[in-house]
């Protein structure tokens, strides 16, 4: 049931108790009477006015728009880092995957943007092998082609 019905039924038998006790006597009664009622509507109007959502008269109620966040500046509209520049190299510690730098200057148009902090240097087998951390470059909003 709403709040609203619920303070009128509540005013009416408040009034209606208080007229029904007491036998009416002319002058008295009737100023109580009247302002029995004026402070029971004045309560009912206040409840009322407390539940009700603020609404500005000047403007209408406009729900606050909630923006997503943008990406990095250095991974917008960036293309996928070629599939054939991920290479596996053979290192004491076992394999190693690493974006190779020097394919990476050779066929990816936007290396220069790559994060300087995802460059690593690797000794393996067959010498130093310098290049990017597939999963750091991940992280950073890069991705690297599936095929």
């Amino acid at each position: 049931m709403s709040r609203k019905f619920i303070a009128t039924i509540v005013a009416a038998a408040i009034t209606v108790t208080g007229i029904s006790a007491v036998p009416a006597r002319a002058d008295e009664d009737v100023i109580k009477f009247i302002l029995g009622a004026a402070a029971i509507y004045a309560l009912t109007q206040a409840i009322e006015d407390r539940n009700e959502p603020r609404v500005s008269t000047t403007s209408p109620y406009r729900p606050r728009t909630v923006e997503p966040r943008p990406l990095p500046r250095r991974a917008r509209r960036l293309a996928p880092i070629p599939a054939r520049c991920l290479k596996h190299h053979e290192t004491q510690n076992g394999m190693v995957r690493m974006i190779g730098k020097r394919c990476v200057n050779r066929h990816y148009h936007q290396a220069h943007r790559l994060p300087e902090t995802c460059r690593v240097s690797r000794h393996t087998y067959n010498g130093v092998r310098h290049g990017y951390k597939p999963r750091c470059l991940r992280r950073n909003g890069f991705e690297v082609a599936r095929h």
